[in-house]
C-alpha cells in the first residue's frame, strides 16, 4: 500500500474525512490531488489481490 503524505493524512484525520470525501473537499486542492493519486494507486494495487483478502464482492472501481 502506498504512503500518503503526512500533511494530507493529518488533514483528513483532523476533519474526520474519508478518502472519498478528501477528494471532494475544496479547502486544500493539494490534499485533494494527493488523496486522489493515493486512492488510484491503492485501487490499482488491491484489485489483483482482492480475492486473497476476501474482498471478492467489493467493487474496486479503478479511475
Amino acid at each position: 500500500m502506498p504512503d500518503l503524505l503526512e500533511y494530507a493524512y493529518d488533514y483528513l484525520d483532523e476533519k474526520s474525512l474519508t478518502f472519498s470525501e478528501g477528494i471532494k473537499q475544496k479547502e486544500l486542492p493539494g490534499v485533494k490531488m494527493r488523496v486522489k493519486s493515493w486512492l488510484k494507486a491503492f485501487k490499482q494495487q488491491i484489485y489483483p489481490v482482492k480475492h486473497l483478502l476476501g474482498l471478492e464482492s467489493i467493487n474496486v472501481e479503478i479511475f
